[in-house]
């Protein structure tokens, strides 16, 4: 990896020759899809470990530049993009760096920040979904179609891995989701898709959402996808968004905490089929733990993330 990254400035400086030499970069994240890498002039570089990564990539060429001006915060603006390349197998799209760190841990004197999260979720499920608009990202169906392949992709392995009890859990979990007609029973809006910490770029000194990042997972579906990916900052932070979207224009329809609770139960398979897809032994391994430490698995994580049934708060 060491010399991998090593060979990154010469060919972005190949690739973009506008950008001058390039004499070193810093990785600031390594995801399933992505190696991101930031250079010494405040350029931010994504590059694409699978074909995955080079779809959601047209995918921000075409959405972003449309989403700019209809959200609360600053999101990237695409400005350089390339590949497949022989510096880059599956592509490279980068932008003009967004200030703020990301948002790893959220306290209950957030409330300010909870507006603002709430804020920018509020204005992106209220973008109409023009036909030109439609075209660009996933239908709700094709969500479902994929789950169901995903489903009967990893159920060999899950069954190799866990123990007979374990995986007649997840087993059951399965058919009882793709079956779930609830699941269904909402207004398709248009969601980021990936909305958690790592995303959500925070002001240092004010501690308010200056930026979101990583549109690659942008869609038409359920608004509950988004409540979901909150549930990495807790439920107490995840309950003071909500407050703070229904307060100001958000639609919690009845089902919604319901199939937020479902959807983050679902979360870890999704980075499991990721995994597998890539041929990422290391990644395939974080992501079957956190599917052992998960809500679905895990008695503390259950009862410490739970939405559903609502709590007395």
């Amino acid at each position: 990896m060491k010399l991998y990254i090593e060979k990154i400035p010469g060919a972005l400086s190949d690739t973009f020759p506008e950008l001058g030499q390039i004499e070193s970069v810093e990785v600031i994240g390594d995801g399933f899809r992505s190696l991101v890498v930031e250079t010494p002039h405040g350029e931010v570089f994504k590059l694409a470990k699978s074909w995955d990564g080079a779809a959601g990539y047209r995918k921000e060429r075409e959405i972003l530049p449309l989403l700019r001006n209809l959200l609360p915060v600053a999101v990237p603006y695409p400005v350089w993009s390339d590949g497949p390349s022989r510096h880059f197998p599956f592509g490279v799209i980068g932008y003009p760096k967004i200030e703020g760190t990301p948002l790893y841990l959220a306290s209950d004197d957030d409330t300010l920040l909870a507006h603002d999260v709430a804020r920018f979720m509020v204005a992106m499920h209220s973008i109409d979904i023009s036909p030109e608009l439609a075209g660009m990202v996933p239908q709700p169906r094709a969500h479902w179609d994929e789950l169901g392949r995903l489903h009967t992709t990893l159920a060999p392995a899950l069954r190799e891995l866990f123990a007979p009890a374990e995986y007649r859990l997840i087993s059951a979990w399965w058919a009882s989701f793709l079956t779930d007609s609830n699941m269904h029973k909402h207004r398709p809006v248009l969601h980021h898709g990936d909305f958690w910490g790592e995303n959500m770029l925070i002001d240092g000194e004010t501690r308010r959402l200056a930026g979101v990042v990583d549109f690659e997972n942008v869609a038409a579906g359920d608004p509950a996808q988004d409540v979901a990916t909150l549930l990495h900052l807790g439920r107490p932070f995840t309950l003071m968004v909500l407050d703070a979207y229904a307060s100001g224009g958000g639609i919690l329809d009845e089902d919604l905490l319901y199939r937020a609770q479902r959807l983050w139960e679902l979360r870890e398979f999704v980075g499991i089929g990721f995994a597998v897809r890539s041929t990422n032994q290391a990644e395939f391994d974080i992501a079957v733990t956190k599917l052992r430490n998960g809500p679905l698995l895990n008695d503390r994580t259950r009862k410490e993330t739970s939405l559903w049934p609502p709590q007395q708060r």
